[in-house]
């Protein structure tokens, strides 16, 4: 392998491990020993110079240089005068990219809060009614429900119908075949990666970004191109060259972004589906917060692409009214006879 990551893109794949406990330096050095057995960094890759990587991470250069110096000695790492600091380590196992984002997310839990405030995950507690509207559903609706065969592997149709009228009704028209049901938004995130994304490939993402979908891209192999965010969504000046490229998907976060807050313009919604239809490029978007802070948003920037573009909406309840709820979905254009998506 020839690659040499930037300290920007390892700070992605390390995500929090700040806040582990124990000295800086192990706590780097345990991150990095991670993302290696996990396949993350491969074997002959060139990781960031001790000097880089202290400026990017803002730590002092003998902190780094003690993680790099225990990873050497466990050889997981070996630096050469003149190629930097290579991985040593073996090549990693990978499975499919939800057995290895369930690994990843799974090692975030477990580390629980640390000293510093961790935006990995945005749980809140169930609305007060929550329990009175679950036990009225069992009563009302199980007995129908049960009364059916119960297998339907895109989801419950009356869900799903639902679901098509609320985007219709937001100003994207959608029917229930356009629908698939989700154990929550990191499913369907993952559903996409598998249509999209192969080792390897490249896939635009926003700088910053949600941990849990940096987790699935980097199991799924891929290799992310970050993009910032300015005050009307991801930068235009950036997402056109990357766009220009070519990348295999590219994945947004248009109405409250995590963890930004930032609330995509129409205008930049707009502007974005010109750029994927332009450059072929297909656009996941990640409206998991659409209904969290009750503020009227734009339609989905699936509203805004114009024919031809591939654009595919996530949604969620899990984030807008309690994490124990695991139902999301993915909402995909419909090809019409020419071809072409609608």
């Amino acid at each position: 392998m020839d690659r040499n990551w930037a300290a920007a893109e390892l700070a992605e794949i390390l995500g929090d491990w700040a806040t582990a406990p124990g000295p800086l330096y192990r706590r780097l050095a345990a991150a990095l020993t991670v993302a290696v057995e996990a396949g993350d960094l491969a074997t002959g890759e060139r990781l960031p110079s001790e000097r880089e990587l202290a400026r990017a991470f803002r730590l002092s250069r003998a902190t780094i240089v003690a993680a790099y110096d225990l990873l050497r000695d466990a050889g997981t790492l070996d630096t050469r005068r003149g190629s930097g600091s290579r991985v040593r380590g073996g090549p990693g196992k990978r499975g499919g990219a939800g057995a290895e984002s369930g690994t990843a997310v799974v090692r975030r839990l477990a580390a629980g809060p640390g000293p510093l405030i961790s935006l990995a995950r945005a749980a809140g507690e169930p609305p007060t009614d929550l329990a009175a509207e679950l036990a009225a559903l069992a009563a009302e609706d199980l007995p129908a429900l049960l009364a059916d065969a119960g297998h339907h592997p895109r989801g419950l149709p009356v869900l799903r119908a639902t679901i098509a009228d609320q985007y219709t009704a937001d100003g994207l028209p959608t029917t229930a075949d356009q629908i698939v049901i989700t154990t929550g938004a990191t499913q369907a995130i993952s559903l996409a990666i598998t249509c999209f994304v192969r080792r390897r490939a490249t896939v635009v993402v926003e700088s910053p970004g949600w941990p849990g979908c940096l987790d699935a891209f980097h199991a799924a192999g891929a290799r992310l191109v970050p993009v910032g965010l300015d005050a009307e969504g991801a930068a235009v000046a950036e997402l056109a060259p990357a766009f220009a490229a070519g990348p295999a998907l590219a994945y947004l976060m248009p109405t409250f972004h995590n963890p930004t807050g930032t609330l995509m313009s129409a205008a930049r919604r707009h502007r974005i589906g010109e750029l994927a239809a332009q450059h072929g490029v297909p656009v996941l978007e990640d409206n998991a917060y659409c209904t969290t802070l009750g503020t009227p948003t734009p339609p989905p920037l699936a509203a805004y692409a114009p024919r031809g573009a591939t654009v595919l909406s996530v949604g969620s309840v899990t984030k807008t009214i309690w994490s124990g709820l695991r139902v999301g979905w993915l909402r995909a254009p419909r090809r019409s006879p020419s071809g072409s998506r609608d």
